[in-house]
């Protein structure tokens, strides 16, 4: 049986690593991009299972990136941010 496979998009390399560590203990392989202009390459070329994309990525925004991941197939997105999205 073959792992599945997690494609973390993060640019602050601490919390990918924390994130990869974490993960690759629990048995997946985990793949790491931190620019927003290679993401829809990597998932094409690797298929991951899951996507953990950050918000807020250089290149291009994890919203615009998460639209056109969602539009090649049925790839999970999980949204990561520190981002203060909205206070009630």
């Amino acid at each position: 049986m073959s792992r599945q496979r997690i494609l973390i998009v993060e640019d602050d390399r601490a919390l990918a690593r924390v994130l990869s560590d974490n993960l690759s203990f629990s048995g997946y392989d985990v793949d790491l991009v931190d620019d927003g202009t290679e993401v829809l390459n990597r998932v094409r070329s690797s298929s991951p299972d899951l996507v953990l994309l950050d918000v807020m990525l250089p290149g291009r925004d994890g919203f615009s990136l998460c639209g056109l991941i969602r539009q090649g197939g049925r790839t999970p997105v999980i949204m990561l941010t520190a981002r203060e999205i909205g206070r009630a």
